[in-house]
């Protein structure tokens, strides 16, 4: 799969939007923004966002270890990537 900066997914759901108007985050800035809910059983886009999140890490692990930096293991990482139903079980937004 080649590395680009765009990405087309399958059908997901729009959450928690901020698209017409920017939404303050927790720093106080103001941030259009929106969070995507995917299918579980849409493995073709959940695959292109893991590869996507594995090509950045390890564009950076490089340019770290180039510094003579430690790079933690992208198991250790917090991702984009999250399951609703394991970290929001009681928001039906988030189930999918």
């Amino acid at each position: 799969m080649k590395t680009t900066g765009r990405m087309t997914t399958g059908k997901v759901r729009l959450i928690f939007t901020a698209l017409d108007a920017p939404r303050e985050n927790q720093n106080g800035k103001e941030k259009y923004s929106c969070r995507f809910v995917i299918d579980k059983n849409d493995t073709e886009t959940l695959e292109k966002i893991n590869f996507a999140i594995r090509a950045a890490y390890e564009d950076g692990e490089s340019k770290l270890r180039g510094k003579g930096k430690t790079v933690p293991a992208l198991e250790n990482i917090s991702t984009p990537l999250h399951d609703g139903d394991l970290e929001r079980p009681d928001d039906p937004n988030c189930e999918g």
